[in-house]
């Protein structure tokens, strides 16, 4: 009797390499769209931040503070006023715990207004609209920023906010 030699099994292999492969292509796949649905998101979230910024664009109170501090700002008794413009604004976008003003004379012909805040129950979009009005300010800088982690509400940061604006000094 003869034995027969033991065979290569090409349709068992075959058929064990293309579920293989099927495997590989369904992971493939559901990490692509997993993928997908991040860049999704992610571009519904920029289009929702850039339509809040057009609806504050058109905010006409916003609108009337802004050129109000722009006509504003080269009268030496502005930094009140100014200090509630800020106040205004940052109020709109959190809790006010604290503020702090500070002038001092930077240079025969400018002055350093310095408006420190505290805020409390703040987001990060309203941080960001807050920044951004403020920025717009004429002559406005924002010389530091500190973002600390709140325990005790839903919205998570508190802030400490510096703001710097240089103006003419009158003589």
């Amino acid at each position: 009797m003869k034995e027969k030699p033991p065979s290569f099994d090409f349709y068992r292999w075959f058929n064990i390499l293309l579920g293989l492969l099927v495997a590989i292509m369904a992971v493939l796949c559901l990490l692509t769209a997993v993928r997908l649905q991040d860049k999704k998101d992610q571009l519904r979230r920029q289009i929702r931040f850039h339509s809040l910024t057009r609806e504050k664009l058109r905010d006409k109170q916003l609108q009337k503070l802004l050129v109000k501090a722009k006509r504003k700002k080269d009268s030496p008794k502005s930094s009140s006023k100014t200090q509630s413009y800020l106040e205004r604004i940052v109020v709109q976008q959190a809790s006010l715990v604290s503020s702090s003003f500070s002038s001092q004379k930077y240079s025969e012909d400018l002055t350093k207004d310095t408006f420190k805040f505290q805020l409390s129950n703040l987001n990060i979009q309203g941080l960001v609209n807050c920044l951004w009005y403020i920025e717009r300010l004429p002559g406005a800088k924002i010389e530091s920023l500190q973002l600390t982690k709140s325990q005790r509400t839903f919205r998570p940061w508190d802030c400490y906010l510096t703001v710097v604006i240089f103006s003419k000094s009158s003589k």
